[in-house]
């Protein structure tokens, strides 16, 4: 049979899984550009921004010593997170939110939500190890459409990349096994018998004189600007420094001076070097890993590679190359939070389990360019080295820095002494109860899967480890948790893996075609409709086992971010005489962000608690009963609610 054409592909273009997962996508990114701003600040967001100011300026200074006083000036609790991620929505912020005129943090926002579309995608590879690609595109949907996920994706500025990231480790890992199927353990484990002196002859002279010259030519310019730095960034700078107003120079020069410390050309010519020798260390980083890359093709190529043994068949130096991409995934992730280290554990045994030796060297290649990719991307590590990556580790295996309180069934417990069965339950109630039903229905078909096809057992009970390990950790260990399940929404992908497997398990059974797009209906449309409903506080969701958002209100953490202060704030600044003094539980900051009149704001942990009825108006959260505790005798003259359970108050203290 002949190969379709150019032209029969194009007409066929809708039949593809890929397409209308590509289609998904772009229908996201452009909504998310629209409502992006209606989302308000969260709490960790200033925390994420302050390690992300560190962190992006460590790459403009050479200083060693004073990049480690500025990660010591944070919180003990924050230095240790990653900043690979939250690099790119401070720098995004601060580049494109003045050009695009936006509200501070949206910018920032729409980031979060980009790194929701590359979970989405994550999942559908991911799902496809599994299943089949239109029942792949079927779980990538309904994950993407959770209420839950949706409203976190723009305000979460820490587990929602996190999920994404770990996602997509493991998704490349997988299917980097699949690589493996089509190689015998002599190809990725033979002794290449190689003459490297008749070799290097050889190549050299089969490499065209022009590439030779053009060699020599770029490392001698690398090594003659890495001899001169200072001297050309210094002339570089002043010519941008005294470029005439509203040139080109001038604006090349407003971003490089966008994160400098100081004003004085000096300070601008000290971080232009530091930039400029990090770019040439990186271009002759690249340049070598080029030419070893071209050297080893040759070699392959000419045949001067020896040949594994007793196979009489080549190195395969494409899969050497999928474990370095797979493996800097890896890396990113890690220097997004260091948990990360579980998703390249996860496909380190996944290799390990199904192709034992002949894994070793692929797995070498894959862990060198995870370390190198983490160094690389997270400066932490530049001040702290190795013992800091330990520290942090240690850090998190444990977290007990958080001490406050958390609401769970209609009783308040502190962090750190909640009920065993907290976690389950809670993804039991936030999920939509479609994906609940089908992911236990998925879990049973699973247990037959392993029997039945032995080439994904391996990769089956991976998936359960991912999901129940770190229950069974919090469980054993009495963790800290609070705000709900957040820090744990990055095991959630086992889940929805689970639920295709229903579907896809009842398509088969009954021999029904429209069973897949049918089951994924039946989970997308109360997804969507909440979604609408409870804009932009869509992470407030809960199911019909409790009764929804009216059923979970005092019994459940809601808003517990305080999003909707930034509501209640533009009400305020709309409708409030100016000068009003307005007592804000939950701090003050997220009030004065949002307005642009002058008001007299009291944190009510600075005065004391008589002088609370003193002010004009009070702004409290209904998160913790404090509406209750504390302002029962006011009068409401404002709320932000959904589904008929109220937010935050505007409450006018009676004369």
């Amino acid at each position: 049979m002949s190969e379709p054409t150019a032209q029969h592909r194009g007409a066929n273009w809708h039949k593809s899984p890929h397409t209308w997962l590509l289609i998904y996508i772009l229908i996201n990114l452009v909504v998310g550009g629209f409502i992006a701003r209606d989302y308000g600040e969260s709490t960790d967001e200033v925390f994420e921004q302050s390690r992300a100011v560190v962190a992006l300026n460590a790459y403009s200074s050479c200083d060693k010593s004073d990049l480690k006083e500025k990660y010591l000036s944070l919180p003990s609790s924050i230095r240790y997170y990653g900043s690979a991620q939250t690099m790119l929505f401070e720098a995004a912020e601060r580049n494109l939110g003045a050009v695009l005129d936006a509200r501070p943090g949206v910018v920032r926002h729409y980031g979060y939500f980009v790194s929701f579309q590359v979970a989405i995608i994550s999942i559908y590879f991911l799902a496809g190890v599994f299943m089949s690609k239109w029942t792949s595109l079927a779980v990538s949907l309904i994950f993407g459409t959770q209420p839950l996920l949706f409203g976190h994706a723009f305000i979460n500025p820490k587990d929602i990349p996190l999920l994404a990231i770990f996602t997509a480790v493991v998704a490349a890992g997988f299917h980097l096994s699949r690589r493996f199927e089509k190689y015998s353990p002599m190809q990725l484990f033979g002794q290449p018998r190689v003459e490297w002196k008749q070799a290097l002859i050889e190549v050299s002279k089969q490499a065209p004189p022009k590439a030779i010259t053009g060699l020599s030519l770029i490392t001698t310019l690398l090594v003659l600007a890495r001899l001169f730095a200072s001297q050309i960034v210094a002339g570089l700078v002043s010519f941008l420094f005294n470029a005439p107003e509203g040139s080109l120079g001038e604006k090349f020069f407003d971003v490089l001076a966008a994160n400098s410390e100081g004003g004085t050309l000096e300070a601008y010519t000290q971080k232009g070097t530091g930039l400029f020798i990090q770019a040439l260390y990186a271009a002759a980083l690249i340049l070598l890993i080029g030419l070893a890359l071209i050297f080893w093709q040759q070699l392959t190529k000419q045949g001067l590679l020896g040949k594994a043994e007793s196979t009489g068949k080549r190195l395969p130096l494409n899969l050497y190359l999928a474990a370095v991409g797979a493996g800097a995934v890896w890396g990113y992730a890690i220097a997004t939070r260091v948990i990360g280290l579980a998703a390249g554990g996860i496909v380190g045994l996944c290799l390990l389990l199904e192709f034992r030796r002949k894994s070793v060297l692929p797995l070498a290649a894959y862990t060198i360019s995870a370390g190198l990719v983490c160094y690389a991307a997270w400066p932490y590590l530049w001040a702290f080295g190795f013992p800091g990556f330990i520290e942090a580790l240690k850090v998190f295996s444990d977290f007990s820095a958080w001490s406050g309180n958390v609401l769970f069934e209609g009783q308040i417990y502190s962090a750190g002494t909640l009920p065993p069965d907290y976690m389950l339950k809670l993804i039991a109630l936030q999920l939509t109860l479609p994906v609940v039903i089908l992911s236990l229905a998925g879990i049973v078909i699973s247990l037959m899967v392993l029997k039945k096809k032995p080439h994904l057992q391996v990769k089956l009970v991976l998936l359960f480890a991912w999901f129940g390990l770190p229950i069974l950790y919090t469980v054993i260990r009495n963790t800290v948790q609070y705000g709900n399940f957040r820090q744990y929404t990055f095991i959630l992908p086992p889940l929805f893996v689970f639920a295709g497997m229903a579907v896809e398990w009842l398509a088969a059974k009954f021999q029904r075609r429209w069973i897949t797009p049918a089951a994924a209906l039946v989970c997308l449309v109360p997804a969507i409709i909440s979604l609408v409903q409870l804009h932009p506080f869509q992470y407030i969701y809960y199911n019909a086992l409790t009764g929804g958002v009216e059923g979970a209100f005092r019994e459940y953490a809601l808003d517990y971010w305080l999003t909707s202060y930034m509501h209640a704030a533009e009400w305020i600044d709309e409708n409030l005489s100016p000068g009003s003094s307005i007592l804000v539980w939950g701090g003050d900051r997220r009030v004065r962000d949002f307005v642009e009149n002058e008001f007299e704001y009291l944190n009510p942990n600075h005065i004391p608690p008589e002088e609370y009825d003193q002010t004009d108006y009070v702004l409290v959260t209904t998160e913790f009963h404090l509406d209750e505790e504390h302002h029962a005798s006011g009068k409401q003259i404002f709320a932000i609610e959904r589904d008929n359970v109220p937010l935050v108050l505007v409450l006018e203290n009676q004369p």
